[in-house]
């Protein structure tokens, strides 16, 4: 499988392949997988599936999603998280 984000300290590492997962924050920031993603806002929800980026078909609209961004609500009394949450499916897979 891989290792998250830039491992500085992957030498030595047992069972490190030398590939790297990018979390689903990430791909978002970099835009990657852009026509993948869904957004649920406290007002909305969604019912559907999550795929792994293995699954990703480029240029294919529409496709089930591979990012889930669920927007926080701001200025809520008790709560003190005040970013977005993503979610996304890693699974062992091969591309």
């Amino acid at each position: 499988s891989c290792l998250m984000g830039n491992p500085p300290f992957s030498a030595g590492v047992p069972g490190f392949t030398g590939r790297m997962c990018f979390n689903s924050p990430k791909n978002y920031q970099l835009g990657w997988y852009e026509d993948a993603v869904q957004t649920v806002t406290p007002s909305s929800r969604y019912d559907g599936a999550l795929k792994g980026i293995v699954n990703y078909e480029l240029g294919t609209t529409p496709q089930d999603p591979v990012i889930i961004k669920i927007e926080v609500q701001r200025g809520v009394p008790g709560i003190a998280y005040e970013g977005d949450l993503y979610l996304g499916f890693n699974h062992a897979v091969a591309f």
